[in-house]
């Protein structure tokens, strides 16, 4: 069987397999693939690993009628892959946006149709929201709850409270409406290329329902646990991501001030060896070294992620918390930045902080 004719049955059968089940037949096609391949010398393929599931097939969204919520700097890009997609599987796709003019050039973009108001996305079997924060995800499932048909689904993008999301889910659950936390991890641009990380949450069938639509804007995809559970990956990326970045930041202060290194050739070195991350070799360089500071993540919307990380770790009083001390020091730094910049300043401008902290800029010396 050729392998378009593996995903094409694949996507047929979808909609009635979990995600276990669809993970076990994708290992069973690898290893009778690697076996195949080892039998004629080529070399093996690399692995997803588990938990993964492969955007190679994903195959046509099956959902006749979608709708995306939010049109901001992830949620645009994100509808225009999705939208662009349901419509040329034969289905519908509306978009909504508080300001309608950007509803109208998001649409415009995927050939979707805009919604006016929230009771025109009645009869959309899977709605998509991608929002500031979970309180106006909240605010719209509570209209959604209202106007949704029994065994819609709802997908939250929005980088989220994992709290908040099961109490969402408790709510629309007593409606007959089921929901998926969804969020994602790549930026305005891995949003614009349609390959996010997209991390899911949620019961087994309802992952399997949305799977191909979220794989229309995603390079790799995870169902990492219950409702809520990939909310909370992603705000432990998020203070992660800023914890990386501000390790950087300080260690080459220190190179710079206490022994005159070149930041830029610090960078360099250190991309080179054990002490390097994404924030090293690609923030700094681009960001900071730059002078530019534009990334494309609001210090605002970081710094709430990073709050919700903390919430979680102090969420009781135990030795986990009494012993979380980095992760709590990086938020306030954050919310130290955001007072002195606001919170539309890009999240990178934390390291800017530091250096007039230290009367220093890192900057090239060539």
């Amino acid at each position: 069987m050729s392998a378009p004719e593996l995903c094409a049955q694949i996507s047929a059968l979808l909609p009635q397999l979990s995600v276990t089940a669809l993970q076990a037949v994708l290992q069973t096609v690898q290893a009778e693939a690697s076996t195949k391949r080892q039998a004629e010398g080529l070399p093996q393929a690399a692995s997803d690993g588990a938990g993964v599931l492969p955007a190679a097939v994903a195959g046509a969204p099956s959902a006749r009628s979608v709708a995306f919520i939010g049109m901001g700097a992830m949620g645009r890009p994100m509808s225009k892959h999705m939208c662009a997609a349901v419509l040329r599987a034969g289905g519908k796709a509306q978009v909504w946006n508080r300001t309608g003019s950007r509803a109208e050039e998001a649409a415009a973009e995927s050939g979707a149709q805009v919604a006016q108001t929230l009771e025109d996305l009645q009869g959309c079997e899977v709605i998509f929201t991608c929002l500031p924060t979970s309180q106006e995800v909240e605010a719209v499932a509570q209209q959604l709850s209202d106007v949704l048909s029994l065994g819609a689904t709802v997908v939250d993008c929005t980088s989220g409270d994992p709290v908040v999301t099961r109490r969402v889910g408790e709510h629309l659950r007593a409606k007959g409406i089921a929901m998926v936390d969804c969020p994602v991890s790549g930026g305005p641009r891995g949003a614009q290329a349609g390959s996010v990380t997209s991390m899911l949450g949620g019961d087994e069938v309802d992952v399997a329902k949305v799977l191909p639509l979220v794989q229309t804007f995603s390079g790799k995809v995870s169902h990492v646990g219950p409702l809520g559970s990939a909310h909370a990956v992603k705000v432990i990326n998020n203070i992660m991501n800023s914890t990386h970045l501000v390790a950087a930041a300080e260690g080459l202060l220190v190179l710079a001030k206490r022994f005159g290194v070149d930041p830029a050739v610090a960078c360099d070195v250190i991309n080179q060896s054990s002490g390097r991350s994404l924030q090293s070799q690609v923030r700094i360089p681009e960001e900071v070294l730059t002078g530019r500071y534009s990334y494309g993540f609001k210090l605002g919307l970081m710094a709430k992620d990073c709050r919700i990380a903390v919430s979680i770790v102090r969420d009781q009083e135990d030795e986990l918390a009494a012993n979380t001390q980095l992760l709590p020091g990086t938020l306030s730094r954050l919310e130290e930045a955001q007072k002195k910049y606001g919170a539309d300043a890009d999240y990178t401008c934390v390291v800017k902080l530091l250096e007039e902290a230290c009367g220093l800029d890192l900057r090239p010396l060539t």
